[in-house]
Formats: structure tokens, C-alpha cells, sequence
């Protein structure tokens, strides 16, 4: 009987980000689009590398449960130079997401601080907020060019715009009134 026994090295780096609101999504942003931040870490080390602790989702066999320790990622591997080279990854990862939730909180507080400063009258629009990556649409207030309504932040535009979709999988109808323009079939120079 020949019995072999492999010692495998286990560090945890913590995540430290237990108190980001919900809207910022934390796990998907570590774990990236179909776990691809911690597949690539693996890829690159060899390691074995999971998310564990409170709010991972990660069931401990033992428990049943999610392991009521912090927010951390947790590193694998018997090789000791693996595992180093796993950790930097894996910080540089935690260290990213950070700064994101820094420009998100800033984000948000801009918005707050903007939507506090708009006047009273202007109809009535409440603020919707979205991640940053995402814009969805924004209205304009034509007299004013105020903007009360966005998901994203916006460029100075024309004040003469009111309620203008920022991308449209289909162009949008115009009533036959309208004064905006129609273009014109203009046959080319041959």
C-alpha cells in the first residue's frame, strides 16, 4: 500500500467591500461574466480560486450554509510560487473593483447632489439611477436644457431636445406634423 499525500497551501484574500450598496453588484463584478476575472486567475496560476464568505454564495459543504466569515477570495494550490503569483492577481482584482465602487459612490453623490439643485417645476421627473456602464435614456427640459432625468452622466446637448433615446433598436416614429425635418431622396451625381 502506497499511501501520497499532498499538502495543498490555502490563503484567503479579503475583499473588504462588505458595505457596497446593492445596486453596485459586487460579486458579478468580481467574479466577471461567467466567473471569467476568477477563471482567467486560475488560467494564468494553476491555482484553484473561489469566492467565499458572507454574501459570495458559496455553499460550505460542511454547513450547508455560507461561511459567516468576511467577503474573501480564497487561493489554492501546493505549489508555493502558485499560490504568490495567485494572490497578486487576486489582489490587483479586489483592487479594481474598489476603484470601481469608488467612481460608482462618486457617481451616485454627484447625482444626489444634482437632482437636490433642480428646480421645482420641472416636471415632476424623479431620478433614475443606473451603473455607469449602462445609459438607458434622458430627457431634457427645452426651455432650460436642464437635464431631469437620466441613468448615466450626459454631455451638454442642443436645449432644444426633449425626451431623446440614446440608443433605439428601431428609429422612432415622428408625427406628420412634426417640424423636424424629413429627408429627402436626392438622386446622386453621376
Amino acid at each position: 500500500l502506497i499511501l501520497i499525500v499532498y499538502w495543498v497551501v490555502q490563503r484567503k484574500v479579503p475583499v473588504g467591500l462588505e458595505d457596497a450598496p446593492k445596486a453596485f453588484d459586487l460579486i458579478n463584478r468580481l467574479l466577471g461574466p461567467d466567473g471569467v476575472n476568477l477563471l482567467y486567475i486560475e488560467e494564468q496560476t494553476g491555482a484553484t480560486v473561489s469566492l467565499r464568505g458572507r454574501r459570495s454564495g458559496f455553499i460550505e459543504h460542511t454547513t450547508g450554509q455560507e461561511s459567516e466569515e468576511p467577503l474573501h477570495i480564497r487561493v489554492e494550490h501546493k505549489n508555493e510560487d502558485a499560490i504568490e503569483n495567485a494572490e497578486i492577481l487576486t489582489s490587483s482584482l479586489v483592487k479594481s473593483v474598489q476603484e470601481k465602487l469608488t467612481e460608482f459612490t462618486m457617481y451616485q453623490n454627484q447625482h444626489f447632489v444634482y437632482y437636490d439643485q433642480t428646480p421645482q417645476g420641472a416636471s415632476g421627473a424623479q431620478p433614475y439611477f443606473d451603473p455607469p456602464s449602462k445609459i438607458v435614456y434622458e430627457s431634457v427640459l427645452a426651455d432650460s436644457g436642464k437635464v431631469v432625468y437620466e441613468s448615466a452622466p450626459v454631455l451638454k446637448k442642443d436645449p432644444t431636445c426633449l425626451h431623446v433615446p440614446l440608443s433605439s433598436p428601431t428609429p422612432l416614429p415622428t408625427p406628420k406634423d412634426s417640424p423636424l425635418p424629413t429627408p429627402k431622396s436626392s438622386p446622386l451625381p453621376t
